[in-house]
C-alpha cells in the first residue's frame, strides 16, 4: 500500500498493524531510489552520445603520417589548418657579425655639475634627485655679503669711469687750444682707460653671478642670486642643504640630459680590422626583462688598444631610446662585410640537438596516388649569419633548383614528428 493512499491519523495506521513512522521511512527510501535511477539514466545516455560523437570525430580526423627516414605527409587541409606557408630561397643581404659588449654613457656636454658662482649661504634649494627641470629654471638661491660688496664695487667703478671720461674730454679741449700740455691729456686718457677696464671687469663679475650691471647702475641692489639650469634634464644628485655655506669649487647639484647617449663597446683586437664607421649594429640589455633589440651605427673607432683586455673602444651615438639609462651593460653585434646570398626566414630553420634542418617539399608530391597529399622531408642545413629576420643557408647550392621549403610552421612539423617517432602517432 502506497504511503500517499493511506488515510487517517497514526491510530488508523496502527489498526493496519504497521507503525506510521515505518511507512513514512519506506516511502522516502522509494522516492530517493526513483530520483537516483533517473539521474543515472541521464548520465549514461549523455556518455553514450558523447562517446559516439568522439568516435565519429576520431574516425573523420586525419592523422599526420610519418616514416622513419624523416618524411612527413600532410593533406592540403592539414597545411591550411596548421598555418603552414611554403616558399623557396631568396636572395638577401647578410653580413658577418662581430660580437662585443660594453655600456651606455652620457655625452660629455649632457652632464653638468652645478657649482655656486660666488661663495654664499644656500637660502633655498628648489630641486630634488630625479626631478626633471627645464633650461633656465632656478635650482637654488644663494645669499652672502660678498654679493652686495660686488655691486658696491661696480657702482664705484662706474662713478670713477664717468669722472675720468669727463676729464679726458676736458683735457682734450684744453690740449687742442694749447691751453694745457699734451702730457696732461695723455695722463687723463690713461686714467680713463684704467677706470673703463675696472668697470668692465666688475660688470663681468656681476653677469657671471646672474646680476645685470645696468640694474645696479640704476640703483637696484640685490642681496641674493639665483643659480639656474644650463639645459633641460634630470637632477641626478643633490649634495647640499639649506643654510649650508658653499664655495665656488663645491658641487651643489648634478644635472644630466639622457636624451642622447653614447654606446661604448669593447672589440677584441683580432676583429678591429673588420670595424668601420657607419656600420650598423644591434644590441640588447640583459638586465631588462624584455628582449627588445636596439639599433645603432658605429660613429667612431678607437685607435688605442687596452693592453690588459686586448680590446679597442668603438663608440656609437644613440637617440630615441628614452628607456635607456647611463651605465647599463649591453651585448652587441656589429654587422660587417655585407654580401648577397641565399636566405630563408628565421622560422624556417629548426634545431634538433646540435643540428639545424629545414622541411623541403618533395618534388614528386603531386605525382602520388593522392594528389591532395603533400610530402615533406627533413633535411640538414648549415647556417651562417642572421639579419632582419632572415638566415643565411650556406649549403643552399646543394639543393635542387626551385626547391620549396616550409617557411612558417616548421616547429609545428618538428613537434609532430617527435610525437610520431615517440610512438604517439602511427606511421
Amino acid at each position: 500500500m502506497l504511503f500517499s493512499n493511506i488515510q487517517g491519523d497514526e491510530n488508523n495506521f496502527q489498526q493496519h498493524g504497521v507503525p506510521y513512522y515505518l511507512l513514512k521511512t519506506n516511502y522516502l527510501r522509494m522516492k530517493y531510489k526513483t530520483y537516483l535511477t533517473l539521474i543515472v539514466v541521464v548520465i549514461l545516455s549523455y556518455a553514450c552520445n558523447n562517446a559516439k560523437d568522439n568516435g565519429e570525430q576520431d574516425k573523420n580526423a586525419e592523422a599526420i603520417k610519418f616514416t622513419n627516414n624523416g618524411i612527413v605527409e600532410l593533406t592540403r587541409a592539414q597545411i591550411k589548418t596548421a598555418g603552414i606557408l611554403l616558399d623557396s630561397f631568396k636572395s638577401g643581404t647578410i653580413s658577418s657579425t662581430v660580437e662585443a659588449n660594453g655600456h651606455t654613457e652620457l655625452l660629455p656636454n649632457n652632464r653638468a655639475t652645478i657649482n655656486p658662482p660666488i661663495n654664499g649661504f644656500i637660502e633655498r634649494i628648489n630641486c630634488i634627485e630625479g626631478q626633471p627641470v627645464k633650461k633656465g629654471e632656478v635650482l637654488f638661491v644663494l645669499k652672502h655679503p660678498d654679493i652686495i660688496e660686488l655691486q658696491k664695487n661696480y657702482i664705484q667703478a662706474a662713478n670713477e669711469f664717468n669722472v675720468t671720461q669727463q676729464e679726458v674730454e676736458r683735457q682734450k679741449i684744453l690740449s687742442d687750444a694749447n691751453v694745457s700740455a699734451q702730457k696732461q691729456y695723455q695722463q687723463a686718457l690713461a686714467a680713463f682707460q684704467t677706470a673703463k677696464a675696472q668697470k668692465n671687469a666688475v660688470a663681468e663679475q656681476l653677469l657671471f653671478i646672474g646680476i645685470n650691471p645696468d640694474d645696479v647702475e640704476n640703483g637696484k641692489i640685490f642681496n641674493t642670486i639665483s643659480v639656474i639650469a644650463p639645459f633641460g634634464g634630470i637632477i641626478s644628485k643633490v649634495f647640499s642643504h639649506n643654510g649650508q655655506l658653499v664655495t665656488t669649487g663645491e658641487t651643489v647639484t648634478e644635472l644630466i640630459n639622457a636624451d642622447k647617449l653614447l654606446l661604448k663597446l669593447n672589440v677584441f683586437e683580432q676583429d678591429v680590422n673588420k670595424i668601420k664607421v657607419n656600420q650598423k649594429l644591434n644590441f640588447t640589455v640583459p638586465s631588462f626583462d624584455d628582449t627588445k633589440v636596439y639599433q645603432g651605427t658605429v660613429a667612431f673607432v678607437g685607435k688605442t688598444l687596452d693592453t690588459e683586455t686586448r680590446t679597442i673602444q668603438v663608440t656609437c651615438i644613440l637617440s630615441d631610446y628614452t628607456e635607456l639609462i647611463p651605465g647599463v651593460y649591453v651585448e652587441a653585434k656589429i654587422f660587417c662585410d655585407p654580401r648577397i646570398t641565399d636566405v630563408l626566414p628565421d622560422e624556417s630553420v629548426v634545431k634538433d640537438a646540435d643540428s639545424e634542418f629545414v622541411f623541403r617539399l618533395e618534388s614528386d608530391s603531386a605525382k602520388t596516388d593522392n594528389p591532395d597529399e603533400l610530402t615533406f622531408k627533413k633535411m640538414k642545413v648549415k647556417t651562417g649569419s642572421s639579419e632582419n629576420g632572415y638566415t643565411e643557408i650556406v649549403n643552399a647550392k646543394t639543393f635542387p633548383d626551385n626547391s620549396t621549403f616550409v617557411t612558417k610552421g616548421a616547429y609545428y612539423l618538428k613537434s609532430e614528428m617527435n610525437k610520431g617517432e615517440g610512438g604517439e602517432n602511427p606511421d
